[in-house]
């Protein structure tokens, strides 16, 4: 759909592709310096890779589109954000610096910890748990 619209805007679709054809060539010769591979092996790699970049961002595509889904992912992590605000802008620069006291904010704890900090790994953990997987399990290790 973007494309669409940038379609619409004489010369801009060109210009995007000309970018994006130089992002890609830029990519490939960064992978062929890493690794020595030879323009083709190092441009289906890369190409390969991008889709997959792609898909994964298909995925939060369908979180994004069902407003449940969306409403459930905001309800969820919502108290978590508000309680780090709390934390971090109130306690830590609000009272210390606008007010002149020290102000301070029970520490969660019981299950409540347990649930936040499983709010907080599915909600930021996802991209690098999967890319430290990848990693590991592609034999590229340290």
């Amino acid at each position: 759909m973007l494309l669409t619209l940038i379609g619409i805007i004489p010369g801009v679709l060109s210009a995007f592709k000309a970018w994006q054809d130089k992002k890609l060539d830029t990519q490939v010769e960064i992978f062929k310096a890493k690794t020595g591979a030879d323009s083709d092996t190092a441009r289906n790699l890369v190409i390969q890779a991008n889709i997959e970049s792609q898909n994964n961002t298909e995925r939060l595509r369908i979180v994004s589109s069902n407003k449940w889904l969306t409403f459930l992912f905001v309800f969820m992590t919502m108290p978590v954000a508000l309680y780090l605000w709390q934390t971090v802008f109130v306690d830590k620069i609000a009272c210390k610096w606008i007010w002149g006291t020290t102000c301070s904010t029970d520490p969660i704890g019981g299950e409540v910890a347990h649930w936040c900090s499983l709010i907080i790994a599915a909600t930021f953990g996802y991209g690098a748990v999967q890319g430290i997987a990848k990693t590991w399990f592609s034999g590229r290790r340290g």
